[in-house]
């Protein structure tokens, strides 16, 4: 236990930003489907929801439906010009 929580500690302390977004050209809606590690993500969603959905399920709707809320949660933000530090 003692391990895992100093090794937690050690990698998030060498971690640095993202800069995950840097040379896209496609922007507004078109954005998510520009990279593939927004596909990727998409993909990975729905493979989650079919999965969770074999016990419940409401999941195969309900874990899609709260990835696209946060999404526009996420748009709603970036529109509305309200910046994350150091994303």
């Amino acid at each position: 236990m003692i391990r895992t929580i100093c090794l937690t500690a050690l990698l998030l302390a060498l971690a640095g930003p993202a800069s995950a977004h840097p040379g896209h050209e496609a922007s507004g809606f078109l954005h998510p489907f520009a990279g593939a590690d927004h596909l990727l993500t998409m993909v990975g969603v729905g493979i989650w929801a079919a999965f969770l959905a074999v016990r419940k399920p409401e999941a195969a709707l309900l874990v899609p439906a709260a990835f696209v809320a946060m999404m526009a949660v996420g748009a709603a933000a970036g529109f509305a010009g309200i910046k994350l530090p150091i994303v």
